[in-house]
């Protein structure tokens, strides 16, 4: 469970860059792995939450990358 909440930090630096994609590209990696390891290493409840915060830091990332594109 460690190195996936590791990995929140990594799409967090890379916003701060502005490389809004690879963010995104980044999360959704940390998706499918919590997905994976969904009963196994984490329990389900665990493997619900890191999915939810996971896609609202995308939909606020895409949404930020959206403003930028329209201004």
């Amino acid at each position: 469970m460690y190195n996936l909440v590791n990995k929140l930090d990594i799409p967090q630096k890379t916003t701060d860059e502005k490389h809004y994609r690879s963010a995104i590209t980044k999360l959704n990696s940390l998706i499918r792995e919590v997905k994976a390891q969904n009963g196994k290493k984490i329990t389900a409840d665990q493997a619900e939450h890191l999915v939810s915060a996971a896609k609202k830091v995308i939909f606020l990332i895409q949404r930020k990358l959206d403003t930028a594109v329209a201004s």
